[in-house]
């Protein structure tokens, strides 16, 4: 999935927009939180497991959220801003993932991942992979404040007052506000192009499902 830092340079987009409220920020960090202290990933992202051509995605089922929380889906700017965060993992996992890995299905309880650099042909660790991400979420951090400003402090005061959850303010900041520089700033898989490509696909695949959603569950 994409860095909290990039679902906020998404989602502050989106904002602007469609005018939401200033809580909208505070959903569209919430499954990360909720995924790092009181649910799973699988629940916190509403997860499905996808099987294509022998390969396994985990994939946000959208509908499924919609469907659990349309009373307020078109009202709620916490609600709303959520389901902008699994629209943006939708696009991580579908689209960009497979720029840098694949994970067959007989590997996917292993937690192997093979990466399109060795074609694909070699199985490694996960954590191997996470860490190399993380890595590059951090290399990337000072260049999207510079390009996408966003009010980190705000959101992460306002997170930890909606979640009543001290942890939630410290997971924003750390994920958010941290600039150390891996391998030289050299990163294993994310560029700023196939991150700015990340944020277009994931504005537009959102003005597509909202439109769905609105005509769908405005009149509730």
């Amino acid at each position: 999935m994409g860095s909290i830092l990039m679902h906020f340079c998404i989602s502050d987009q989106l904002r602007k927009k469609y005018n939401f409220g200033s809580k909208f920020m505070v959903g569209s960090v919430l499954p990360d939180i909720y995924k790092r202290t009181i649910m799973s990933r699988d629940e916190s992202h509403f997860i499905e497991k996808i099987v294509e051509d022998g390969y396994s995605y985990h994939l946000p089922n959208l509908d499924r959220f919609v469907e659990e929380h349309k009373e307020k889906i078109t009202t709620d700017d916490i609600t709303i801003g959520y389901y902008a965060h699994l629209v943006e993992d939708y696009v991580w996992f579908k689209y960009v993932s497979g720029l840098f890995t694949k994970v067959k299905e007989d590997e996917d309880a292993q937690d192997l991942v093979r990466y399109r650099s060795e074609n694909f042909e070699i199985p490694h660790p996960e954590k191997e992979y996470s860490e190399a991400m993380y890595q590059d979420y951090s290399n990337m951090n000072e260049w999207l404040y510079k390009k996408y400003p966003v009010d980190i402090e705000e959101i992460a005061f306002m997170t930890r007052e909606y979640t009543n959850d001290e942890r939630a303010y410290s997971i924003i900041k750390e994920y958010c506000c941290t600039n150390k520089i891996y391998r030289d700033g050299k990163n294993v898989f994310l560029t700023e192009e196939n991150i700015e490509r990340y944020i277009k696909a994931s504005i537009e695949l959102f003005e597509l499902e909202w439109e769905k959603v609105k005509n769908k569950y405005n009149q509730l």
